[in-house]
């Protein structure tokens, strides 16, 4: 229990730089915005009249020193993320290990199973003798971890509800979160073991047309098509 609520400070701690990280960032992209817009009017005298540009020396010289210009943007940029990142990379050693990250899912699992919650009830936060102030809802990359390692140890049923809240939540696909071509790759195949074929066949369509390339959705769509 200690470490875990040094684990709380240290996040504490980390979202107090990223805010003065993000302040930082907002001034220094003002100043990219302007770099932007000075370039953006050179850019435009000079191609509309390439010839008469260029027939300029200083012009043709100020052209030819473009790849160093951007070369010292691109540091401007790097350098604009190494405080917050340095620190990130300091505390990262304390971070839970991915042991600790599947030892607490399955113990949700079992708690889940003991208790036969709903995962929708789990997810929520709102657990029976908890009290409501200190709830903390699942996102959908959380519901989502839980439903695979259901799913990687062959608990299908278990694993089911968790990936079909997961593919339910709103933001599911945004960047930075759990794409619902993935959800559907695994929620379909455990709706398969679980014996609803057409489900897991109309799960794998969806599959299909939002990732036509995904590398089992063809194959899938075949045969659970077969199976039908």
């Amino acid at each position: 229990t200690g470490h875990m609520t040094d684990l709380l400070y240290v996040e504490q701690e980390l979202l107090s730089s990223l805010e003065k990280h993000i302040a930082e960032q907002e001034l220094r992209l003002q100043r990219v915005k302007r770099w932007k817009e000075m370039k953006e009017a050179e850019s435009h005298v000079a191609t509309s009249d390439p010839e008469g540009f260029l027939g300029n020396p200083i012009n043709a010289y100020h052209t030819m020193r473009m790849g160093q210009r951007w070369a010292a943007l691109e540091n401007f940029l790097q350098e604009s993320a190494e405080g917050f990142v340095s620190r990130l990379a300091e505390r990262r050693a304390l971070f839970p290990s991915e042991e600790d990250r599947v030892g607490a899912a399955r113990a949700l699992l079992r708690l889940q199973d003991t208790y036969a919650l709903d995962a929708e009830l789990l997810a929520s936060g709102k657990l029976p003798g908890v009290p409501l102030v200190s709830a903390s809802a699942l996102s959908a990359d959380d519901c989502f971890s839980l439903g695979r390692l259901a799913y990687s140890e062959g608990r299908y049923a278990r694993a089911e509800p968790w990936l079909g809240h997961a593919l339910s939540q709103e933001g599911v696909g945004d960047e930075g979160t759990v794409g619902a071509s993935d959800v559907l790759d695994y929620l379909s195949y455990s709706v398969y073991r679980l014996g609803d074929v057409q489900r897991a066949l109309n799960l794998t369509r969806r599959l299909a047309v939002l990732d036509p390339d995904h590398p089992r959705a063809q194959a899938n769509l075949h045969y659970f098509e077969y199976e039908m």
